[in-house]
């Protein structure tokens, strides 16, 4: 986890996941919603795919997670990009 989080092994002492169990699904949680954005921006998979490879997670709450973490509905985040792009 720590490679991938990118932060250093003073912040993952022996035992992380038996202590703070919430703190590993919040982790889960922002790893998952930063994949659905890669997944959104990078391939022409429909929101309903992403959600499938990501653990077959309900549309409303999906949507629900990724707009509190980017402040967007997952549409709207693809429609943003492409209009930002050329």
């Amino acid at each position: 986890m720590q490679s991938v989080l990118q932060v250093d092994g003073h912040l993952f002492p022996g035992n992380f996941q038996d202590r703070n169990v919430p703190i590993t699904v919040a982790l889960y949680g922002i790893l998952r919603m930063r994949e659905a954005q890669r997944m959104l921006s990078e391939t022409f998979l429909s929101v309903k795919e992403i959600r499938a490879k990501l653990g077959n997670i309900d549309r409303s709450h999906f949507n629900r997670e990724f707009k509190n973490f980017c402040g967007l509905t997952p549409t709207e985040f693809r429609r943003r990009l492409n209009l930002s792009q050329p």
